[in-house]
């Protein structure tokens, strides 16, 4: 399967913008999770993310892609990259993007399976491609960080989601892995040049609280702390703090770039909902780092049988710190589609009132006149 054919499939295919949701992004046919690649490139903002286009379940991994300029209205463009060279050929699982001078850099994890001792095993390694915003092209070196590259110990068959980012001269790519005891950590790497690496250590691991492999780490600074995200798989309940499943975690800490190693504090929900995994972040042009996850739990898929897509994102959220804590906000963009504000001042609510002449209207399409509707509030306030 390549990435003219999956197109042409979409094409196809396509469940038209009216039969899906207007501000959540969503595949125009098939299945989605991970968000990938967000990143700005050309002016815009690019949202990648892990797509199955022939069924709405999980299958060989693709990357969708859509664009914005102010993260609520969204445009589909063509699939990116499909599961079609040796090193890929079992999917192109979760990674991110950025802007080079070479074009817009796609880092991802390249999966393929190989026999070893009359075993099939998993490979798990990373991959470059670099396009101009709309057309990709793996690079000839991929794949550009070989699984032998990790210490002894460490798991070739889970290494995987590598972040990327410019800083001082190179960049650095942060990427989960399991250790010999079964365990997350995160690995990190250095390069000149995006297709050259070397090792530099783990800058963070799990000693077992927080699940077992560590999914999708993002790995950065914002209002003078550093910030590491990850997914931890099977994660185990936890007071009111933690569910079992699988979970979306922030660390705030300080990270010692010599010693390559971050100092944190206790992890803490990103999400209390159980639809929130992967999430990803940029740095937007005026500087707020936004964040967005896909919005659907790996432990629960209900959906009606006809509907041909399956998931979708969140809303992209401003996170900021505050007194030592990650506080998230919906993106700013919202309040520009908001019309016709209707502002009662001082007011006496109490048992049934009425309010005369306030309509709603969405898109020129549906309008709900409330001086239809009663507003009742009952004698608790609620």
């Amino acid at each position: 399967m390549n990435r003219e054919e999956a197109n042409r499939y979409i094409e196809e295919n396509r469940v038209p913008r009216s039969g899906r949701p207007v501000y959540h992004v969503t595949a125009p046919v098939g299945w989605i999770n991970d968000p990938n690649g967000f990143s700005v490139y050309g002016g815009q903002y690019h949202l990648f993310y892990q797509y199955h286009p022939y069924s709405d379940i999980w299958g060989p991994m693709h990357w969708g892609h859509c664009t914005t300029t102010d993260f609520v209205r969204w445009q589909d463009l063509p699939a990116a990259l499909a599961p079609d060279m040796p090193y890929d050929s079992f999917g192109c699982f979760s990674g991110s993007a950025l802007q080079t001078e070479e074009g817009h850099a796609l880092i991802y994890t390249g999966v393929s399976e190989r026999m070893s001792d009359g075993r099939k095993i998993v490979l798990q390694n990373q991959c470059l491609a670099i396009g101009d915003g709309l057309v990709y092209r793996k690079a000839e070196e991929n794949p550009v960080i070989d699984g032998e590259a990790l210490p002894e110990g460490f798991s070739r068959e889970d290494f995987r989601d590598p972040k990327v980012w410019y800083e001082d001269g190179f960049y650095y790519l942060v990427a989960g892995n399991r250790k010999s005891d079964g365990l997350g950590q995160i690995v990190l790497f250095r390069s000149p040049d995006l297709k050259s690496w070397h090792y530099l250590g783990v800058p963070a691991e799990n000693r077992g609280e927080y699940g077992k492999m560590w999914e999708c780490p993002d790995f950065f600074p914002l209002d003078g702390k550093q910030v590491l995200i990850v997914s931890p798989q099977d994660m185990q309940g936890k007071g009111l703090d933690f569910f079992s499943g699988n979970h979306a975690i922030v660390f705030l800490g300080e990270y010692d770039r010599q010693q390559v190693r971050f100092r944190c504090g206790d992890g803490e929900l990103l999400d209390y909902g159980f639809d929130f995994y992967a999430p990803q972040t940029l740095t937007a042009e005026d500087g707020r780092r936004i964040m967005i996850a896909w919005m659907q739990s790996w432990d629960a898929n209900i959906k009606p049988a006809e509907q041909r897509w399956n998931g979708m994102m969140t809303i992209p959220r401003e996170l900021r710190i505050e007194n030592g804590r990650l506080y998230q906000r919906p993106v700013r963009e919202l309040e520009r589609f908001r019309a016709a504000p209707v502002l009662l001042r001082e007011v006496m609510v109490a048992g049934r009132r009425r309010f005369d002449g306030i309509v709603f209207e969405c898109d020129g399409a549906a309008k709900v006149n409330l001086e239809k509707y009663d507003l009742h509030i009952a004698e608790d306030g609620r």
